[in-house]
């Protein structure tokens, strides 16, 4: 596994990081239940020794943060990186906070992280950003004043933000500091911030950390099991399937190699699983580098830029395919 400095942090991440909701709650194509806590504490240490350092989580991920507490609150200086986030809202359905309940809000969501994760730091807190985060370009004075306290006060070590579209990324990175990494969706199919965000972190040191590598499983095995509704995505999927089949590689190693080796020149990926399987193909998918470049030309006409259907959050699925 290759290692990297994260955007102008002084974290050290792997190509590959582990992203820990499908531990932590039910989750994906048919909502499948996690395994049992012992077998998902097995899985981190798993990954661990495999040389992924680097584990991302949130308070909203059920029980995930808990287990990775259990599994390395108490292992030293061989203690992984932990990412999590915090929200501006106490929920989705509940506007954003502002003023003395936004800090009451962030601090306890900071307390209870690092209670959970066993541990006095917090490596990375990840901001939820969308489009009522910020006003006129600038986030409300009472979050950067606090998140500037909370770096003095030695509870968090660096901050980053997670956000869901190019206007929201856009406004993260205009705002600069504290913000030091940027998390977004990025995949074959979806490619949308490929040629406006990402060069406009790499341009500003901010660490670009990919999520949805699979397109929530579209780009695996996994993607008959999606509802009709999503024909059309799904008939895209299988067209990069057969010209990966083609040149002798699966799918979900095509869309791997592709995300960490391809234009988006990402710092991390996040692969999400409760599987050693899995974990064990993603791992050697990174070793064997970038695609062919044929192989790349031949998908590049399959980008589904500025469509929904790349986007998971518009799919509207039965609480069987959330």
């Amino acid at each position: 596994m290759n290692y990297s400095i994260l955007g102008k942090t002084d974290l050290q991440v792997p190509r590959i990081g582990l992203g820990t909701v499908e531990i932590g709650l039910p989750y994906g194509v048919g909502l499948p239940n996690p395994p049992p806590d012992n077998e998902c504490i097995e899985l981190l240490r798993f990954a661990l020794d495999q040389g992924i350092t680097y584990f991302d989580t949130a308070a909203g991920y059920g029980r995930s943060e808990e287990l990775l507490g259990k599994a390395f609150g108490k292992i030293g200086d061989a203690r992984p990186i932990i990412a999590t986030k915090v929200s501006m809202q106490p929920s989705r359905k509940k506007p954003h906070l502002v003023g003395k309940n936004l800090i009451k809000h962030i601090n306890n969501s900071i307390d209870e992280s690092l209670r959970r994760l066993q541990t006095p730091s917090l490596d990375l807190v990840q901001v939820y950003v969308d489009e009522t985060t910020f006003t006129s370009g600038s986030a409300p004075d009472s979050l950067i004043t606090e998140m500037d306290k909370l770096i003095t006060s030695g509870k968090v070590r660096w901050w980053g933000a997670t956000s869901y579209g190019a206007k929201d990324a856009l406004s993260v990175i205009q705002q600069g500091i504290p913000f030091r990494t940027l998390q977004v969706a990025y995949n074959l199919l979806d490619r949308t911030l490929e040629d406006s965000i990402l060069p406009k972190c790499r341009q500003n040191d901010i660490g670009i950390v990919i999520r949805s590598v699979f397109l929530q499983g579209i780009l695996s095995h996994r993607m008959e099991s999606y509802p009709k509704r999503l024909e059309v995505l799904k008939r895209t999927a299988r067209q990069a399937q057969e010209i990966c089949e083609e040149h002798g590689i699966a799918l979900p190693e095509a869309a791997l190699r592709f995300a960490i080796f391809g234009p988006a020149k990402a710092d991390i990926i996040l692969v999400g699983t409760f599987s050693k399987k899995e974990l064990t193909d993603n791992i050697r998918a990174e070793s064997l580098g970038p695609l062919p470049s044929t192989l790349s030309q031949m998908l590049d006409p399959l980008t589904m830029n500025g469509s929904e259907l790349v986007l998971p959050q518009t799919w509207k699925l039965p609480d069987r395919f959330n």
